[in-house]
This record gives structure tokens, C-alpha cells and sequence, in this order.
């Protein structure tokens, strides 16, 4: 009997109604095809569950292959409608999305960035702050803390980051993959101490070295040696990975850092560093001689909108940043500037003369390559810039009141030998 008579036909038909009348009766408002369709999730629920087949899937693949066919899978935006709201089949099927764990009250771990707010960050937002404080931290980072409850304020995590911060609240950021928030491990680096006290001491940091623990430093620090070469070192704001640490500067800028012995001498040079009274004062060869003899530059400063890891004077909101310049050598395409902060902020010196067309020379973030074209003196200060190995910004004046004493110091700081041979190349015709 052939495919196409109509006997062939009927026992067709009877073979599916007996089928139909096999499956499991549907609850109300469900289709038979959403039945099928809720028994394959179901199916497939209980494998991923353990509680299916158990078998590899090489050797189940026939089997897979018929339940796909029998209950082929929804797409993932099907949607019914049931009591006038849409319902997806995960749900009719008794499924429940998961959303995660839940945030845990508070994080603790001994890797962490940990922080006391100061008066005068005081009615900023957290990630502001944050941002500030740690920039070694991308947004993502932050942001990730922040979602995984790692990111605390007083010990609990907030509710979002764009919450105000007051004076004396703690903020801690726990690390997990690092030494970063551990007392740091003394190591043998050598040291140039400019003045030294049982209270405070004043180093002539090098540049390239990293001023104490963070991410992708954790060690070979200028705290590691610290903690190596002092038996006293005065705990900073809680943070046990920086002890001694009142002020920074950059991996590569080198020159002048106080460092606080005693609790006392710690709490009178913040004071100082927080009223902007402590005098800092910089030099930098920067490209282009055409700008004016002295000036300042005051503007808001906040991170850079595009890319978290660089900061910004052209912000509508932020913290106040000021510097003040003046030219002392003037060249055919380099000048050498001395620089004095009345705020110190993150970048704050390569940001403010970079926005202003002057990046400081090697800057690899601010600033731009020296050109290969020109002639003459302009020819060969070019070429300096090029042969310049770092940041080309020296940290060479450094005056505060002692803490304890109440003698005012000044301490200086001669140019290193790489930033002295390209001040030597500019010729100030």
C-alpha cells in the first residue's frame, strides 16, 4: 500500500490523535506547542541540575537530537501573555532566573586600599574620590569593586558611587590577587635622605620608582625600602601598605618626599599638606618656547570622561587645581619651566601644561612625540627630547614647618644627570 492511499493516510491521522491524547493534559491559557516546548526546558533544567542523563554528550547525542525535534527550543524573546502581562516560557515552566548572589554586607581582606577622607575632599562623590586617590584604579576596576562589595565606605558597601562623602568616612577598596594592602616586607633598596630627624625625614626619589604598593607593584617600592632602612614608621590613614607616606609623586618624576616617623609628625604634615601651605615647587622641560613668561592656571579637575586612567582641567565640575609658572630658559623649540603648586593633584602639572599646548617632555600619557623636522639649535633640542628616557620633571624645592619643632625647612634638590643633559641641549641663543 503506497504512501499516498487514503488507508495509509487514515492510519496516519489515528497514530497522531493517539499521541495527542497521551501527552499530559496542558494548564489553563498553554498551548499543546507550549507544553512540548515547557517539558524540553524542563529536560534540559534537570541535566544541568545533575539529575538527567548523565552520560557524555557524544553518547547522548542521539538522544538530544530526538528530544530537539519533538520539542524544539523557544526563542529567547517569545514571550506569552498571561493575566495581561507578558511571562516568558522559563517562567510558565516553573523556571526561576537567577540574579546572582546577593551583596554581602562588608568584604574584608588584608589586600586593600584603605583611606580616610580629609576635610577638604569633603561633599565629593565616591567615585570622584576614589578615582583621585588611587588612580592606578580604571573605572572598570572600580566599578567591579563596587558590584562585588569590595569597595566599602566605614565598612559597608554603598548603594551607588555617586554618593557624597564626609570627612572622616573610611573607604576601602580590597584587592584579591596581590600583596597591595599588607604591611610591606622591608627590601635593600638604596635610599638619598636629604634630612633626617627622629620625627620626619625628606628622600630624593629617583624617578621610576614606584612611591609605595599598588596594582602591578607590589613590591620594589620606595615603602619596601623604607620599611628596610627605619626601624619607626608612622601609620598612615589606617593603610598599613604605606607607612610614612604624607605626600606622592609620580613613578617617573623624580625628587624631593617628606616622610613621617611619628604619629604627631604624621598628623602636623598632613595638616600642612591639606591647607595647601606645604611649599612644592618643580621644574619640567616642555615642547614649544612660545608661550608666555609667567602665568597660572586654574581650572576644575576631574578624570577624563573617555578614558578613566588620565585626568582632565577642562571638567564642568571637580576639585579646584591651580599652578603657577614661569619661564627660566627659553630655546628654539624647548623651554624650561619652574613649576609651584598651590594644589596637588593627580597629574596636575602634565595635565595643565599639556591642555595648554606644552606637554612636558617623554610624557607618555600627556604628551606627544618631539618632531624630527627643523634646523639648527631647534634640530638638535629636538633631538634631546627624543634621547630623554622618562617624564622630564624634577620635584626640586620642598618646604614645610616642622611638626614638632616649628623650624621652617627648605629643602632643594639638584636636577638628575638626564634631566640636566637636555636642560644643557636647549640653547637659549
Amino acid at each position: 500500500m503506497g504512501a499516498g492511499h487514503p488507508g495509509a493516510r487514515r492510519g496516519h491521522q489515528e497514530a497522531r490523535l493517539q499521541a495527542r491524547q497521551d501527552r499530559p493534559a496542558a494548564p489553563a491559557g498553554l498551548g499543546l506547542g507550549r507544553v512540548d516546548r515547557a517539558l524540553g526546558l524542563h529536560r534540559r533544567g534537570l541535566e544541568a541540575a545533575g539529575q538527567g542523563d548523565r552520560r557524555p554528550v557524544g553518547e547522548r547525542r542521539g538522544h538530544r537530537e530526538v528530544v530537539h525535534a519533538a520539542a524544539p527550543e523557544p526563542h529567547r524573546r517569545e514571550r506569552r501573555r498571561r493575566g495581561g502581562r507578558a511571562v516568558h516560557p522559563r517562567q510558565l515552566a516553573g523556571h526561576r532566573r537567577h540574579r546572582g548572589p546577593v551583596r554581602p554586607l562588608q568584604v574584608l581582606s588584608s589586600e586593600a586600599f584603605t583611606w580616610t577622607v580629609p576635610a577638604d575632599a569633603a561633599g565629593a562623590r565616591l567615585d570622584q574620590v576614589v578615582a583621585e586617590r588611587w588612580p592606578e584604579l580604571s573605572r572598570s576596576q572600580v566599578r567591579r569593586a563596587l558590584d562585588e562589595g569590595r569597595l566599602t565606605v566605614n565598612g559597608r558597601p554603598p548603594k551607588k558611587a555617586g554618593v557624597t562623602v564626609r570627612p572622616g568616612d573610611v573607604l576601602c577598596v580590597a584587592q584579591g590577587d596581590s600583596r597591595v594592602g599588607e604591611a610591606p616586607e622591608g627590601e635593600d633598596i638604596p635610599l638619598r635622605i636629604v634630612f633626617e630627624d627622629e620625627h620626619l625625614l625628606v628622600v630624593d626619589k629617583p624617578a621610576g620608582l614606584v612611591v609605595h604598593p599598588a596594582p602591578g607593584h607590589a613590591g620594589g617600592t620606595l615603602v619596601n625600602a623604607l620599611v628596610h632602612h627605619l626601624d619607626e614608621l608612622a601609620e598612615a590613614d589606617g593603610a598599613p601598605d604605606r607607612p610614612g607616606i604624607v605626600h606622592r609623586i609620580d613613578k617617573d618624576t623624580s625628587g624631593l618626599l617628606v616622610v613621617a616617623k611619628t604619629v604627631v609628625a604624621m598628623a602636623g604634615l598632613q595638616a600642612q599638606f591639606g591647607a595647601h601651605t606645604a611649599h612644592r615647587r618643580y621644574r619640567a622641560v616642555v615642547l614649544g618656547p612660545k608661550l608666555d613668561e609667567a602665568g597660572t592656571i586654574e581650572t576644575l579637575y576631574d578624570r577624563h570622561p573617555r578614558d578613566r586612567k588620565r585626568f582632565t582641567g577642562r571638567a564642568s565640575r571637580g576639585r579646584r587645581a591651580c599652578t603657577h609658572w614661569r619661564v627660566l630658559l627659553r630655546g628654539e623649540a624647548l623651554a624650561l619651566l619652574e613649576l609651584t603648586l598651590e594644589t596637588g593633584r593627580t597629574h596636575q602639572i602634565r595635565v595643565h601644561l599639556s591642555e595648554r599646548g606644552h606637554p612636558v617632555v617623554a610624557d607618555p600619557i600627556y604628551g606627544r612625540s618631539a618632531p624630527k623636522n627643523g634646523a639648527g639649535a631647534a634640530a638638535r633640542e629636538l633631538a634631546a627630547a627624543r634621547r630623554m628616557p622618562r617624564l622630564a620633571l624634577h620635584a626640586a624645592e620642598l618646604g614645610f614647618i616642622h611638626p614638632v619643632t616649628g623650624e621652617a625647612l627648605l629643602l632643594t634638590s639638584p636636577d638628575p644627570a638626564d634631566l640636566a643633559a637636555l636642560v644643557a641641549a636647549i640653547d637659549a641663543g
